[in-house]
C-alpha cells in the first residue's frame, strides 16, 4: 500500500479526498517500487505561508500528516506555526519580497539551490507544494513524485478586468499585474504537466476547466474540492439560515451561510457596523 495511511490524516476535516487523490495517483505513479510496502512516508511539504485560505489547508495537511506517523519535512519561508513546531522537521527557505507576477520568479532564484540540497539531505518519498512553487521543485528532482494543489487561477479576472471601476494608471498596473501572474502560471502549469513526475490537484472542476483551457494536460489534473473542519463548521437549522439570510437582505448585506459559526460575505469586505447585530 503507497499513501493509505495518509487517507486517515484527514478524516475530520474532509481533505481526505486530496490525500485520496495523492494515494492512487502516486500509486499509479511508483507502482513497481510500492506495490509490496506498508509504510509510513517521508513527505517534504513545501508551503508558501500559514494563513489565508491557502495556509489553512497547508497547515491542516501538515497535522494531519503528522497525527497518522508520516514522517514530514517542511519547507517554508514563514514562520512555522507553534502547533506542528515540535512535530516536523523544518526548513526556513528565504522568502521572495516582490508581488505577483514576479513573486515565483524571485522564489526560484533564491530557493532552487537549497531545496535541491533539501532533497539531497532528506530523500523524500514524495513532495508535496501548491501553485506555481511548482516549477522550482519540478526543476529540483525528475524523479521524485511531486503534487502541487492549484488553488485557483487568475482566469475570471483575467475576463472581465476590463470592467474593474478603476482609471488611470492605477488600472494599467492592476491589468498588467494580472494578466501577466495569469500568463505565467498558467505556462509553467502546461510545463510542469509534461513531466513524468508531476501532478496538479486543483480545488474545483472549473478550475481544472481553466488549467485544461490554457493547455494544461488533462490526464495530470485531479479536481478534489476543498474540505471542511468538522471541529469548527457546525450544521445550522436550515429555517434559521435563511431567516437570517432573509433580514441580513432587507439591510442590504447579501450573506451565504456556512454553519452556526460563519458566514460569507456577497461581495467581501462591504460588511458596515450596523450589520454586525443580525
Amino acid at each position: 500500500m503507497t499513501l493509505t495511511l495518509i487517507l486517515h490524516a484527514c478524516k475530520e476535516i474532509n481533505v481526505i479526498v486530496i490525500c485520496t487523490a495523492i494515494r492512487y495517483i502516486y500509486r499509479w505513479a511508483c507502482l513497481t517500487y510500492f506495490s509490496d510496502r506498508d509504510m509510513t512516508l517521508k513527505i517534504l511539504h513545501i508551503a508558501p505561508f500559514f494563513h489565508g485560505g491557502v495556509g489553512t489547508v497547508a497547515l491542516n495537511l501538515t497535522k494531519r500528516f503528522v497525527e497518522m506517523g508520516h514522517e514530514v519535512v517542511l519547507a517554508s519561508p514563514a514562520e512555522i506555526p507553534v502547533e506542528i513546531k515540535e512535530a516536523v522537521k523544518y526548513y526556513r527557505i528565504r522568502k521572495p519580497h516582490l508581488k505577483d507576477p514576479f513573486y515565483v520568479i524571485q522564489f526560484h532564484g533564491l530557493n532552487y539551490e537549497k531545496i535541491k540540497g533539501i532533497l539531497r539531505l532528506e530523500k523524500p518519498d514524495v513532495i508535496l507544494t501548491h501553485g506555481p512553487l511548482v516549477l522550482t521543485v519540478s526543476k529540483a528532482t525528475r524523479s521524485i513524485p511531486i503534487f502541487s494543489i492549484v488553488h485557483g487561477t487568475y482566469a475570471n479576472e483575467v475576463k472581465w478586468m476590463r470592467y474593474y471601476p478603476m482609471s488611470g494608471f492605477e488600472k494599467i498596473i492592476y491589468i498588467t499585474s494580472i494578466g501577466t501572474t495569469y500568463y505565467m502560471d498558467m505556462a509553467i502549469y502546461r510545463h510542469v504537466t509534461r513531466q513524468d513526475n508531476a501532478y496538479l490537484i486543483a480545488v474545483s472542476k472549473n478550475t481544472k476547466q481553466e488549467l485544461v483551457k490554457a493547455k494544461a494536460l488533462n490526464t495530470k489534473i485531479f479536481p478534489i474540492l476543498n474540505g471542511v473542519d468538522k471541529k469548527v463548521f457546525k450544521p445550522i437549522n436550515k429555517d434559521h439560515a435563511r431567516s437570517l439570510i432573509e433580514e441580513a437582505f432587507k439591510r442590504g448585506l447579501i450573506i451565504l451561510g456556512a454553519g452556526i459559526s460563519a458566514l460569507r460575505i456577497q461581495p467581501p469586505l462591504v460588511i458596515k457596523e450596523e450589520h454586525i447585530d443580525i
